[in-house]
């Protein structure tokens, strides 16, 4: 599976919703992401059940990569070293 965009290989389309708001004074940003859960799974996951998951900020213009779990590896495309979603309701 190549999921290099725009060469991807497959046709998904994740209809994610985003919200950003910057507080200059406070140098502060926030992003709020929502992800239908439809767009990544055929099913609802039970109580207890474990995903593997990272989330990035790419600053090229400042060389500024952030993650929630650090890869430690130069490139955000380490699953090996993401961090665990638990779903508990």
């Amino acid at each position: 599976m190549v999921v290099n965009l725009p060469e991807k290989d497959f046709d998904w389309t994740s209809d994610w919703q985003t919200a950003t708001k910057v507080d200059s004074k406070s140098r502060v940003w926030s992003c709020e992401m929502r992800i239908p859960l439809g767009a990544i799974s055929g099913e609802k996951p039970a109580a207890g059940t474990r995903w593997r998951a990272n989330f990035y900020r790419c600053d090229r213009a400042q060389h500024g990569f952030l993650a929630w779990n650090p890869t430690l590896e130069g490139t955000f495309h380490v699953p090996e070293r993401f961090g665990v979603l638990q779903f508990v309701q």
